[in-house]
């Protein structure tokens, strides 16, 4: 039996969230999906970069997202036919532990002199 099932309740406005139930998976289980995630990226860096070079920083951050979105399905594809699906998901895994450890290194590296920065130029 096919049942309907919005997608998102933006879909539907009388479906909330309560009703759609949760899969193995979704990311409404941890509290994240894009609705919440994408304006507190784009938010952060504005924090951190000069008000002159903000369109460039967020034309760059659009950039890897849409070359990441497009190049990876065809690379998932091209791995999961040649060498098997499992390959190809624990791969994908693999950017993920890769991206966090860029994101570790990068609070390390930047967090302390981005905050006095910011502290100097709002002279908090």
């Amino acid at each position: 039996m096919l049942v309907h099932r919005p997608c998102s309740p933006v879909v539907d406005a009388e479906v909330s969230l309560r009703q759609i139930p949760l899969e193995p998976g979704d990311g409404r289980a941890l509290g994240h999906d894009f609705r919440s995630t994408d304006p507190n990226i784009f938010a952060s860096v504005f924090d951190v970069v000069r008000p002159q070079v903000r369109g460039t920083a967020a034309g760059l951050m659009n950039m890897m997202g849409w070359l990441g979105g497009g190049a990876a399905p065809v690379v998932i594809g091209y791995v999961a036919q040649h060498e098997g699906a499992s390959l190809a998901i624990s791969l994908a895994s693999v950017v993920y532990v890769v991206a966090g450890i860029l994101l570790v290194a990068a609070l390390a590296a930047f967090v302390r002199t981005d905050v006095a920065r910011v502290q100097r130029f709002v002279k908090v």
